[in-house]
């Protein structure tokens, strides 16, 4: 049994790395693509299911608090004139959140639209790739928290390190897969290694 279980761990991160990869290349291909692909989303900031995996899974294009509040200041607009928002369950104990349309949006806002659903896109890059095609569905029951940024479950591993490095700087590490600690959940690849400012 310890002989299988190990083959199993190893077996989990050479998956890791082939898919980790192959992330990095959908990325890419994202990054060339991402300012074309917006333009075949909808009026609710909604690509069609055939580019899906160009679109952040758990999000529209049209995203409340990037538009109000991340989004460079000369981007912003009244998102709240324009849209109501919902959460919608989108299977794989995961929700995303929805956009509704309250009336057209006026064209002399287009440029500030598109440059928003471009830029959230490039900042999500290829987070349907990462969900859909390299997540892997978790079951928390299995999950052991092995230290204080990593955990392993039969399936997947996460480390994660957002831990200051001096009073200036801090990791932004995420490796494995994004689990839920809590319940069953479909989790997406993660490959972050970067240092921010505090």
């Amino acid at each position: 049994p310890f002989g299988s279980l190990r083959k199993e761990v190893i077996f989990m991160y050479i998956k890791y790395l082939i898919f980790s990869i192959l992330q990095l290349l959908c990325m890419g291909l994202c990054y060339l693509t991402n300012p074309f692909i917006v333009l075949f989303a909808d009026n609710e900031g909604e690509l069609p299911a055939f580019l899906k995996l160009w679109q952040t899974w758990d999000s529209a294009l049209d995203n409340r608090q990037y538009v109000l509040h991340d989004c460079p200041r000369w981007l912003s607009y009244d998102f709240d004139e324009y849209y109501d928002t919902s959460i919608m369950r989108i299977g794989h104990g995961r929700s995303k959140k929805i956009v509704l349309a309250k009336k057209p949006f006026p064209k002399r806002l287009w440029l500030k639209h598109y440059l928003n659903r471009v830029f959230w896109v490039y900042r999500n890059c290829g987070y349907g790739f990462a969900f859909y095609l390299f997540g892997v569905d978790t079951d928390p029951k299995t999950i052991r928290r092995k230290s204080k940024h990593f955990a392993i479950a039969s399936n997947a591993f996460r480390y994660k390190n957002d831990d200051p490095i001096n009073a200036h700087l801090k990791w932004c590490i995420y490796l494995g897969w994004k689990f839920d600690f809590y319940d069953p959940c479909r989790a997406m690849i993660a490959t972050r290694f970067t240092i921010h400012r505090r």
